[in-house]
């Protein structure tokens, strides 16, 4: 393969695996009928949403809002780069 299509192949990186384990890319574990977020990722959301929304604050409510959009926003494209797959929260089927 690196002579044919001129790529470099990274031994560390480079594994085989079954696929009903699941292949983890670009954030996602790919399964043979589903496609869920990788849990890694999920904690890291979670952490950066409570970063965002501490207990005492003493922001209005608007300013927070204004904050957590764009993290939500981030989250709420997972599902259109997935179309044609069961997505799920990271739980392992």
């Amino acid at each position: 393969m690196t002579v044919d299509l001129k790529l470099v192949i990274n031994k560390e990186k480079t594994h085989l695996t079954d696929v009903h384990k699941g292949v983890a890319y670009l954030g996602f574990i790919i399964r043979p009928k589903a496609v869920s977020i990788d849990p890694k990722k999920v904690k890291k959301f979670k952490d950066r949403v409570r970063e965002l929304t501490p207990r005492k604050h003493g922001m209005n409510v608007e300013e927070m809002i204004f904050r957590l959009n764009p993290v939500l926003i981030g989250l709420s494209t997972c599902p259109r780069l997935t179309s044609g797959f069961c997505i799920t929260s990271g739980r392992s089927d």
